[in-house]
Formats: C-alpha cells, sequence, structure tokens
C-alpha cells in the first residue's frame, strides 16, 4: 500500500491530466458506439 502511495505522490500532475483526457475520450467514443 505505501508503494501505491509513493507512486501516485511520485507522479507528476499532467500525467494524470493525460491519463484522465484519455479515459474521457474512450468513455465518450464508447457511448457513441453504443447508441
Amino acid at each position: 500500500m505505501n508503494e501505491f502511495v509513493h507512486i501516485i505522490k511520485g507522479t507528476p500532475l499532467y500525467v494524470w491530466a493525460i491519463l484522465c483526457y484519455l479515459l474521457f475520450v474512450g468513455i465518450k467514443s464508447f457511448m457513441r458506439k453504443e447508441l
């Protein structure tokens, strides 16, 4: 658990922003295909 927290704290904010953006785009395109 400590290692996981260390990874989160060691990861730059822009990396999380990119991951969130990719996740958002992925979900958006998935929902569009379903409809």
